[in-house]
């Protein structure tokens, strides 16, 4: 589904009189209003979870000697939300992926003692781990003696509007009904409709457990203490 067709699957469960619409630009009204609830329903659902899989995505990028600060706009992550912090790896660039390596996320505080404190703060070598400064940008310690290191790995979008009639959610298809049931009870709060909010409210409860099962990562439990 796409955006113009949740709008109207949404006037459609909530008894919206008039045509079907045509576009989701240069609306006015109860018409706007209807647009507004899906996108809000929308980033809503985004923002229900910080792991979801339908926004994670991939970045790469090169080093450059000697700097230890890398913003996501310099690390290639775009429409950056955060970090996913156990799937960063550095390699020597020029001979691959082979010379891989995992690159453990540290505390801040800790990286800030040890790296960004006396000799440390120009010591350069291969970097073996790093760090989210406050403001997300990645550090990298120890800083890089050269250039010639690319770093990869994953980070979580952040949430996106619906613009376009064309957009399409990023979440899989069969769950887009989730959209138009938040929606429903937006309105249902919105215009005092009990039974179009509580409609919504089940269908959606129903729907968003089934996105968790599928889109959030496996519980994983401890190894027992010997």
């Amino acid at each position: 589904m796409n955006y113009l067709s949740i709008v109207n699957a949404l006037r459609e469960k909530c008894g919206a009189s008039g045509a079907a619409l045509t576009t989701v630009t240069g609306l006015s009204g109860e018409s706007l209003k209807f647009c507004n609830w899906v996108n809000d329903a929308w980033i809503d659902i985004q923002g229900m979870n910080e792991h979801w899989e339908f926004m994670r995505a991939s970045f790469s990028f090169n080093t450059v000697a000697q700097q230890q600060a890398y913003t996501p706009l310099q690390a290639n992550a775009v429409n950056f939300g955060n970090w996913k912090t156990d799937s960063f790896r550095l390699y020597q660039t020029a001979l691959g992926t082979a010379n891989e390596t995992w690159l453990p996320c540290r505390d801040y505080g800790y990286f800030r003692n040890l790296y960004q404190f006396g000799a440390m703060r120009t010591a350069y070598q291969r970097p073996v781990e790093w760090a989210a400064s406050p403001a997300k940008a990645i550090l990298l310690g120890a800083a890089p003696n050269a250039a010639g290191y690319t770093v990869t790995g994953e980070y979580y979008l952040a949430p996106q509007e619906l613009q376009a009639a064309t957009d399409v959610p990023s979440l899989p298809t069969e769950y887009h009904r989730a959209i138009v049931y938040r929606a429903m009870m937006f309105y249902g709060g919105h215009e005092a409709a009990s039974e179009v909010f509580q409609l919504g409210q089940s269908e959606f409860d129903k729907v968003l457990a089934r996105l968790e099962l599928n889109q959030l990562p496996p519980v994983r439990f401890a190894e027992p203490l010997l």
